[in-house]
């Protein structure tokens, strides 16, 4: 295993010193009010945790984004992953290696088939684009601004947008948001098609701000909305932002 507990001791003192943001999120569905508690965002010193919650409130699974490497665990497994983009070209060429060993069993016709489907799948499937809709609602009791999320011209949502200096702690959410994506956008150039998808992306990192609310829309209808309940600025301990304790770490090509 790599040096894990060094990488994840860089800079402890200083996330200590900071007072960082908790913000915690909500589902709701339209159609009957039903609402539930679904994410919690952590931020400090740079760094970023996003928690997802069960329908009890139980954290599920947890995304880690800190010195430009992105850690993904699964609470019940106990496991991590670690993304960067030396880990994404190595799963890719797993992959690929099952993928050929597969299609070398095949007679000639079948691989043929198969080979041109797999073509088609690497192939991005969808355009998805924000736009400042220039409109202004109220969620809770933030102002925001409605950005539309289109996938191949077809609305798809809203996101209504605060900017980050109206936010408390919005300095040390701005500084994680900006590390989260620029870590993302480096793990996925190491895999060509979804490195043209995140280009997608880039519209979304424009917002410079947080969705305070966000509406799923099928159809033209909104069928459920994510909102924020609640944001406090609160002093974080290190240990937050590291791999809890007894964790073991997956590794590229190990089974789901």
């Amino acid at each position: 295993m790599r040096t894990v507990i060094a990488l994840l001791a860089l800079s402890l003192a200083a996330v200590a010193a900071n007072a960082g943001v908790v913000i915690h999120m909500a589902t709701k569905s339209l159609p009957d009010g039903k609402q539930s508690d679904h994410t919690v965002y952590y931020a400090q010193g740079g760094f970023l945790r996003i928690d997802s919650l069960d329908e009890r409130g139980h954290v599920t699974s947890i995304d880690l984004i800190r010195d430009g490497v992105i850690w993904q665990m699964d609470v019940q497994k106990r496991t991590y992953e670690k993304f960067d983009k030396a880990h994404v070209q190595s799963q890719m060429q797993v992959r690929d290696e099952q993928l050929n060993a597969m299609l070398a069993k095949l007679p000639p016709e079948q691989r043929a088939v198969m080979e041109q489907r797999m073509k088609k799948l690497r192939e991005p499937r969808m355009d998805v684009a924000w736009s400042d809709t220039g409109r202004n609602e109220r969620s809770g009791s933030y102002s925001c601004r409605i950005w539309e999320e289109k996938h191949t011209g077809k609305l798809r949502g809203e996101y209504c947008v605060v900017a980050t200096g109206n936010l408390p702690g919005g300095d040390e959410l701005a500084a994680s948001l900006n590390n989260a994506y620029a870590a993302a956008k480096d793990a996925l150039s190491g895999n060509p098609l979804a490195a043209k998808v995140l280009q997608n992306y880039a519209s979304f990192n424009a917002m410079s701000g947080f969705p305070v609310l966000h509406r799923e829309i099928e159809g033209g209808k909104p069928y459920e909305e994510d909102l924020m309940t609640s944001i406090e600025r609160q002093s974080l301990p290190a240990d937050k932002f590291a791999i809890p304790k007894g964790f073991t770490e997956k590794q590229a090509g190990d089974d789901d």
